[in-house]
C-alpha cells in the first residue's frame, strides 16, 4: 500500500496513532508514534529550544512485540548517559585550580613569610600544649 493510499474499509488491523507534547525546563518535545497490526511502529521525537531551535531528534521504527524490552533499554541507556553527564559535570566543578605557568607569581598569604612573634609562639602553645611546642 503507498503512503498516500488509506486503508481498505475492511481492514479491521488495530491502528496506532499518538501524538504528545511535552513541555519540561525550556525546551518543549513532540512524540508521535503510529503503526498498524504487527508492522513496526514509527517513533519520532522532537524537542525545541524557547527559541525554536532543534535541540533533540531521534526516530525509528520499533516491532509491536518488542515494545517492552526496547523500552527498558532506552530508559536503562539514557538514565546511565544523564548520570555520567552529571557526574562529569560535578567533576568538573571540583576540579583543582590550574597549574602555574613558569615565571607566573603564586599568591602568598599576606603572612607567608613574616617571622613569628613571641605572641604567636605563646599563642602556639595554648593551644597544642606547652611541652609540645618546645619540642619535649
Amino acid at each position: 500500500m503507498d503512503d498516500n493510499e488509506h486503508p481498505p474499509e475492511n481492514d479491521h488491523r488495530p491502528h496506532l496513532n499518538l501524538e504528545r507534547h511535552l513541555t519540561i525546563g525550556p525546551h518543549v518535545y513532540q512524540l508521535t508514534a503510529a503503526g498498524t497490526g504487527d508492522e513496526p511502529i514509527g517513533l519520532s521525537l522532537v524537542g525545541w529550544s524557547a527559541t525554536g531551535e532543534v535541540v533533540s531528534e531521534i526516530s525509528g521504527g520499533i516491532s509491536p512485540a518488542d515494545l517492552a524490552p526496547v523500552a527498558d533499554a532506552l530508559t536503562s541507556t539514557l538514565a546511565g548517559l544523564a548520570a555520567l553527564r552529571r557526574q562529569r559535570l560535578t567533576a568538573s566543578a571540583r576540579r583543582p585550580p590550574p597549574r602555574r605557568r613558569r615565571g607566573e607569581r603564586q599568591r602568598r598569604h599576606r603572612n607567608q613569610g613574616v617571622r613569628w612573634t613571641a605572641e604567636d609562639d605563646e599563642r602556639l602553645a595554648a593551644r597544642i600544649g606547652p611541652a609540645r611546642a618546645h619540642g619535649s
